[in-house]
This record gives C-alpha cells, structure tokens and sequence, in this order.
C-alpha cells in the first residue's frame, strides 16, 4: 500500500479512536477484525524517562478506564508516538493492557541524538528498569513488548535483560536489521534512501508537524529522489539538503564485522531470551531472511518460538492489521494462560493458493527438484534429456542504463508487479518451463546455481522466479542477489532466492531471471574492483557475462518442492 494512503487509513482510524462512545469502539473493532473491546480507556500524556546520560524519553501511557490488574506493553518508536497510540495503544487498552509507547532518543518528544540502531539497548533496559518502579505497574501481570520494523528492532536490543520483560512479538524486522541494508554484497539502495527521508521527518525539531503532515512530504520527496546522483557519499544533500551522518557511514560499511556494526547489531542477544516470542515477517519484506535468522538462533538454543510468515511488503497495512490480531492473541495467550488460536507453532501464508498452511517447524520438509537452464531459453527439469554443456546464455550490464527494478522487497512500493517490460530487455536472461501439468507448491529457500565467465572485475548477478498466467503476465515471487569476484573463465557461483510460500497452478508457467542488477532497489555495480568504496565511486564500467554449463556445474534451478503429509 503506497504510504499516502496507509497514513490517510491510519488517520481514519486514528479520527475514529478519539470519538467517545462504545459503538464507535466496536466500529473500530470490526473494521480491524479484532474481539470486541470491553473497556474505555484513559491516556496519560508526557511521561518521562530520564536516562544516566541526560536526555529524557518521553512517553504516553494508555490503559483501560477501569481500576484492575492489568498486563503492560512497551513499544518504543521513532517515528511519533502519537499515531502508534491511536492504532496500537488504544486497541490493546481497550482489551485490558497498559500500554507505554515512547519516542525513541532524539525523536519527537524525546530528547537527545537519534543515531540509529546505537542507543536502543541502553535506552530499552533503562525503560524497563524505570516501568518496573512506577506505582500503576502490576507485577504480577508482567510486561511484554510488540511492534514492526525499528519498533520491533528495539525488542531485540533488550532481549538479554532480565525481568520483568516476559515476552516479545517482533514483526517485519531482524535483531541484525542494519545488516539488511547490505544484501549478498549488494548495496539496498532504494530502502536505503526511502527510510533516510522518512527518519528525516519523525526528528524532536519537527515535533509540533501532525504524523500525517510529515510523512505525505517524505512521500513526497521520496517519488523524486534522484537515484543516479554520484558519488552515493553526498544523496544525502540532494535528498534532505543537508549531510545525515548514519546515512554516509551505513553505504560506506559493507563488512558486516566492522565494528561500526557489530556495535547496533543484536543477533547475539536472541539465544539469552528464554520468555515466549512470536516473530512476524512477510514473503516480501526487506528483513525476512534475518527474521528467519533469529527463529533459528531460537530454536538451536532450545526454544520453542512461533513464527508467522504472511503476504505482502514492509509497507502493507492490511498485513499490519493481520499481525496486531496475531499479536493480541500472544499476549492473551503468554500474559493471561488464554488458549493460543494456531494449531502449530508456525502458519505460513501460501501466496498463489491464497491460504494459511501450520506446519510443525520451519523450513518444512521439502523434496528438492532440479530444473535445468537451456540454451533456448527453456527451463526443463533435470531428467529431461542430455544435460546442456557450453554456454546457456550472455548478456551486457551497463550502469549508465542498469537493469531497473520491478516490484521486490523494498520498503514503501508494491512489491509484486508484471514483469514483461523488463524481461524484454536485452540485459535480461529469460528461462521458462512448459506450463505445468500439476499444481507445484514450494515452500523455503530456492538456490540457482551456475557456471559464470565475466569481464567485470566486481561481479554481481541478480535472479528472480516468477510465475506467468494464461494471459502472459508475468509477477515475481522470490529473488537474491550475489556479488563475487570476475573471472574471464567460468567459475561456479549459487545464488539463495527466496524463501518462498507459492504454489504454482496448473496451466501456469514458471520463470527465472538472471541479471546484472535492480536499480534503484540495489545500488548501481560500478564493475571495476571487488574492493571500490561504492560511496565515492564515480567510475562505472560495463560488464559481460556469460552463463556456462559444465559437467561439473550445471546451469540448475533447485525448489524445494512441499511434500504434504
């Protein structure tokens, strides 16, 4: 859902929300699909936090309007407190939590620097250390935490303290979420640049803005960003008019040991939480592979954590609205012994087939099917016929007229979208099988694996599956991304794509890409030197490749293909 409309949805809710009345209230719960409400409830406004260092953190408190024992839930936020107290602090306050959701340092209200991903863990412990003291804090009842994106981020950041945090429900993000701005080598400019804007707006100095004010001119600004401006170093001038110092150390910091991000990353805090978690993500959200990520961390330190994976992109409210139910559940279930709705601990949304699988665990048991690249342009599956050898396809990347994105994880834009227009073009290699004779559900990760010769120095290859209908539309499902060293001679290169939840129905068609890039989603390869800062490069230089097959590296696409019970 484009951000204009999410925000204007958001302010409808919001509108609603400070009308009085049980009627409205429950208006508001069916348009949400949320239990009926069973209490007012009553803010109290500017709350605040003092931290050792000086600034304050402010925050509003909602409850329900009756005197009880009552859960809290702590969302911390840097985009505004205001619409995340509509949407969240008043739903789960009419349902009989407390709910504190503060501004993130330096945002709104709260004073101080915001430095993104550095402070939360100081800030989030501090939090927690000063609810615990307050005097409308049950014990008793304990506190949990919820929110998407940096909200859920923030969770991670505190997931090693000790109580009375009691559980945790982060959705759409990753306790390594910076690293997601650096996929496979590849630089995720578009996220990049969209979420720089929108931070730009949520600051303390444009507090006294309304929420819907700011991000209608982030939104604004960000369908006008100038993606081809060189060197990378200084779109922050062009974007936002002045330098944004995070955005100018993230695109220059590809490692992701160096200290800079070992210091705002919290991958090893996941295993130290032992209360109950719930981890929602999406099949095209920017952060779903480190959300899948910390599952596993969980689950190989002895964890039984629920996962939910459902449809949509970062930026998709009704997927949002799914995951507040979702989470209401969890809270009810961990905080008050209610009985949890989901048969098993992980549902995945099956796009395609248009339904919720529960599976045991994650990745689900899977037979791996081998589909060959030929070199007319067909996709066949490995047992048909002699196995190409030689070269199964080449193209030309240019920089100065890259390969553009379509659709794809990113934050704000659609992200499923036809794919003809760009599978036309000449630097796009097409593989498609025969139109399937059965449906094909697959469900995890796809790997492609190839033989690759190229001139450039600095390689990067870009693949994508889609599905083609009967009418020759072709959307994208999954794709991934790789950056290696060139060779002249074919060298073996594995893409991961994915994972994906689809079935494929029969009489429909699957494709593969194969690319040099996705721009302005993924910066622009300049193709000269494994070892270039893309932050000052001013130098791009087109490329060849040539995709090969040989006896001991076939030009293959391997899905996992879900064995059902």
């Amino acid at each position: 859902m484009p951000w204009g409309l999410l925000a204007l949805t958001g302010l409808a809710v919001a509108t609603l929300s400070l009308a009085i009345g049980p009627v409205r209230r429950r208006v508001i719960a069916r348009l949400l699909g949320l239990p009926a409400p069973r209490f007012g409830v009553h803010a109290r406004r500017g709350l605040e936090t003092p931290t050792p260092d000086g600034p304050r953190l402010i925050a509003d408190l909602y409850e329900p309007d009756r005197a009880g024992v009552y859960p809290t839930v702590l969302v911390r936020t840097p985009y505004g407190r205001a619409m995340e107290g509509s949407l969240v602090g008043h739903r789960l306050a009419e349902r009989g939590f407390r709910v504190l959701v503060q501004d993130c340092r330096g945002c709104a209200d709260s004073s101080g620097v915001f430095d993104p991903f550095l402070d939360d863990a100081a800030d989030g412990v501090v939090t927690l250390e000063w609810l615990s003291g307050q005097p409308w804090f049950d014990a008793a009842a304990g506190v949990a935490m919820c929110g998407g994106s940096y909200r859920g981020f923030v969770q991670w950041a505190v997931s090693g303290a000790t109580a009375p945090l009691r559980a945790l429900a982060p959705s759409i993000t990753a306790a390594d979420l910076p690293l997601s701005f650096w996929r496979d080598g590849a630089l995720t400019l578009q996220a990049m640049g969209e979420w720089m804007t929108l931070t730009a707006e949520s600051g303390h100095e444009h507090r006294h803005v309304s929420f819907l004010r700011r991000q209608l001119r982030a939104s604004e600004r960000i369908r006008t960003l100038p993606w081809r401006h060189l060197p990378l170093r200084t779109l922050d001038e062009r974007v936002v008019g002045r330098e944004i110092s995070f955005f100018r150390e993230w695109i220059a910091r590809p490692d992701p040991e160096d200290p800079y991000w070992t210091a705002r990353r919290h991958g090893e805090r996941v295993a130290a939480f032992d209360g109950p978690v719930q981890i929602s993500t999406r099949w095209h959200d920017l952060f779903l592979a480190g959300a899948l990520d910390d599952y596993q961390r969980l689950v190989a330190a002895g964890r039984s954590p629920r996962l939910r994976i459902g449809p949509g992109g970062h930026g998709d409210f009704r997927s949002a609205i799914g995951e507040l139910r979702d989470d209401l559940a969890f809270l009810e279930h961990v905080l008050r012994d209610a009985p949890h709705p989901w048969p098993t601990r992980v549902r995945v949304y099956i796009t395609g087939a248009k339904r919720w699988r529960d599976l045991p665990a994650w990745p689900p048991s899977s037979l791996r099917e081998r589909w060959r690249l030929a070199t007319d342009g067909q996709l066949l599956p490995g047992d048909t016929g002699p196995a190409p050898r030689g070269a199964v396809g080449q193209f030309r990347y240019d920089p100065l007229d890259p390969t553009p994105s379509v659709g794809g994880a990113q934050i704000l834009s659609a992200p499923v979208a036809d794919n003809r227009a760009l599978e036309a073009r000449d630097d796009v290699l097409v593989y498609t099988t025969p139109a399937l004779e059965r449906d094909l559900e697959l469900i995890g990760p796809v790997t492609l694996r190839l033989g690759v010769a190229t001139t450039a120095a600095r390689a990067q290859l870009f693949a994508r599956v889609c599905e083609v209908d009967g009418r020759g539309r072709s959307r994208n499902v999954c794709d991934g991304v790789t950056t290696f060293r060139g060779d002249a001679s074919a060298q073996p290169v594995t893409i991961t794509l994915g994972p994906l939840g689809h079935r494929f129905r029969a009489g429909r068609r699957l494709r593969l890409q194969v690319s040099g890039g996705a721009f302005p989603r993924l910066a622009r390869n300049p193709g000269r030197d494994v070892a270039l800062d893309i932050a000052t490069e001013r130098e791009l230089v087109a490329a060849d490749y040539t995709l090969t097959a040989t006896e001991t590296t076939p030009c293959a696409l391997e899905l996992p293909v879900f064995d059902e019970p």
